[in-house]
């Protein structure tokens, strides 16, 4: 929960206001849409930072396994030791490799 916080509050600095947001933890969606709650887990603010920046969001459930690409940058998140952005030139070499892939189609191993 705390790399979502962090990319809302990324793109709320970045004045991104249309988001797509992919997770592969469904009760996060349910959280996220007000279907239930648990406040030991998600608190109010990160709702109220979503409305008060204005933000346009969409909640999209993806599985673990067609979710490559993330589950490798949290990978690379939890080995490095500071915070890092990434842009479409600044991507690691395998994270390209995964995006190829994924844009063409092909298997996914």
């Amino acid at each position: 929960m705390k790399a979502l916080l962090d990319g809302i509050q990324l793109c709320h600095k970045l004045n991104i206001h249309n988001v797509i947001i992919e997770v592969d933890f469904k009760m996060v969606i349910g959280l996220l849409d007000n279907k239930f709650k648990h406040p030991w887990w998600l608190d109010r603010t990160f709702q109220l930072k979503m409305a008060k920046g204005g933000m346009n969001y969409s909640i999209v459930h993806v599985f673990k396994k067609g979710n490559r690409l993330t589950d490798f940058l949290a990978n690379v998140g939890c080995d490095s030791k500071c915070n890092v952005i990434y842009d479409h030139t600044t991507l690691p070499n395998y994270a390209r490799c995964i995006i190829r892939l994924d844009k063409n189609g092909l298997c996914k191993f």
